[in-house]
């Protein structure tokens, strides 16, 4: 289970979930921290930002063992209280290992260790 790296208080409409450990829930966008975003207008507004935790997650298509976060769907950061985007890109989502051992396939290719 992750833990609290930060003193900050969780934003209200957040709650921890007792299975994987990350908070889950809809949060209002001016309680989190746009600092150093392009979203600085964001610090105003009532705009609820969903937030979803692993357990809402996929498994990694290629292993199939792992759950990783669902592409588009947004991670509480509890320790800068600010949310991450898991952004939907054009290759295959995969966990850390999986990712690991396709860098270094690659790497082997092309004969770079």
């Amino acid at each position: 289970m992750p833990r609290r790296t930060s003193n900050l208080p969780i934003p209200r409409g957040l709650t921890l979930c007792p299975i994987c450990g990350e908070y889950r829930g809809k949060v209002r966008a001016r309680d989190l921290n746009w600092r150093g975003s392009d979203a600085e207008e964001e610090i105003a507004c009532d705009k609820l930002v969903g937030v979803s935790c692993l357990c809402s997650g996929i498994r990694c298509p290629r292993c199939r063992g792992v759950m990783i976060h669902r592409p588009g769907s947004n991670s509480y950061m509890p320790g800068g209280n600010y949310i991450l985007h898991n952004p939907i890109l054009p290759a295959e989502p995969l966990c850390d290992d999986c990712r690991r051992k396709a860098g270094l396939r690659f790497m082997q290719q092309f004969g770079r260790q």
